[in-house]
């Protein structure tokens, strides 16, 4: 069972909580900052992904994220990255189980079998390092990635991250990305519930995606990059608040 913590006033009665899923290398901690301005409105419950934070590695990342959401039907689902990417998931499998789907830096999926052989071969070199580096070296090659370029902007925070990224076992990390690889994901097109995609506006690789992706609900994240709920926590938060509403509306 994955280990989660639960946050805000539960004898404040919403229509559903908010269940977050955090990145690769993260943890549940990673969307205190937006948690923190969200839980007087909303219970919140944050969520430790297979591997990382307080849960324990497992062979079917899937599966083990699939039980973990059945608890909280009606929810609605904020995933970054990763985390996004097994919300649309979970949501494309069982649209009828949740309320909607907020995915933050989060790739619906490869259009072709040319872009998903290079994101594979790409994935592998990342598993590879995983388990040939130190972690110091490897995190640092990892915020090098153009995705993270806007956080050398932002040193206090790279710095925050470097240090609290620490991992125990680089095996199961390498596992994990092997199994949740972008490369095998399927692409998501058709969503049966209530869908917003959040992106930072220095994030250019997902401007230009989600520019080409014109049916899907998108608003851009002022001020931040690839990893908006911790470079600009307020609006993150702000924008998952809007989304939500619209639907406590609908369902009193």
């Amino acid at each position: 069972m994955l280990f989660y913590e639960t946050f805000g006033n539960t004898s404040i009665k919403k229509p559903y909580p908010l269940v977050f899923l955090h990145g690769f290398l993260g943890s549940r901690v990673d969307w205190m900052p937006v948690i923190t301005l969200l839980q007087k409105e909303y219970e919140c419950i944050a969520i430790d992904l297979p591997a990382h934070g307080k849960s324990s590695h497992s062979q079917n990342i899937h599966l083990e994220v699939e039980l973990a959401l059945q608890q909280w039907p009606n929810a609605i689902l904020v995933g970054y990255s990763l985390g996004g990417r097994l919300s649309l998931g979970f949501g494309q499998k069982h649209p009828e189980k949740i309320k909607g789907v907020i995915a933050l830096s989060a790739h619906p999926g490869l259009s072709s079998k040319e872009l998903r052989d290079h994101r594979l071969q790409n994935d592998l070199a990342w598993q590879n390092r995983l388990i040939t580096l130190s972690s110091s070296d490897f995190l640092s090659l990892w915020y090098e990635q153009k995705v993270f370029a806007s956080l050398q902007k932002r040193p206090e925070l790279l710095k925050h991250l470097l240090n609290i990224r620490a991992y125990h076992n680089p095996n199961d990390l390498a596992s994990i990305l092997d199994q949740a690889s972008l490369a095998k994901q399927p692409l998501y097109q058709n969503f049966q519930h209530p869908l917003s995609f959040l992106y930072g506006e220095e994030d250019i690789s997902y401007v230009e995606l989600y520019r080409n992706w014109p049916a899907f609900e998108k608003k851009t994240i002022p001020l931040s990059g690839h990893a908006a709920h911790l470079e600009n926590p307020f609006q993150c938060a702000e924008a998952i608040a809007f989304f939500a509403a619209r639907y406590s509306l609908q369902a009193v």
